[in-house]
């Protein structure tokens, strides 16, 4: 645990770094084991740090977050029901099924809540990795940090 002001790449670095120095380790071809999968919120901040301090590991933003940036750019009235169909979405079995319920969701809103749509499909990507994942357990743990 550690306090810090920001979510700066300065705090997030010195961080994950302190995480190394206690033994953190990240994946090597010698030995496979290590942080394989960091999921957090999208600040750029701990993204950067991830990306010099924990070299291989795959992002995933929190798909938990992401439903809420996405339906907090829709009017009030709708946000209940583009949540739930998020959650939809998420629970889909594999890549093409997510992506097709996207697209489903995606001309459902496009008209009524056009800044939702964007922000939907400029993160979808990163909310997506865990896709990647085995089904199961696997893959329900590590989609959120909630």
């Amino acid at each position: 645990m550690a306090l810090g002001d920001a979510e700066t790449v300065d705090f997030w670095t010195s961080f994950l770094r302190s995480l190394r120095e206690r033994g953190l380790k990240v994946p090597s071809p010698e030995d496979p084991t290590g942080v394989v999968l960091v999921t957090s919120d999208a600040h750029a901040g701990i993204r950067a740090a991830v990306r010099a301090i924990l070299p291989g590991a795959a992002w995933q933003r929190c798909q938990d977050h992401f439903s809420r940036n996405v339906a907090e750019a829709a009017p009030k009235g709708l946000r209940t029901g583009l949540r739930s169909k998020l959650a939809e979405m998420f629970n889909c079995p594999d890549r093409a099924s997510v992506e097709r319920r996207r697209d489903e969701i995606a001309a459902d809103y496009r008209e009524r809540a056009p800044r939702a749509v964007e922000r939907l499909l400029e993160g979808f990507d990163d909310a997506m990795t865990v896709m990647a994942l085995p089904t199961g357990d696997m893959r329900r743990c590590t989609r959120t940090s909630n």
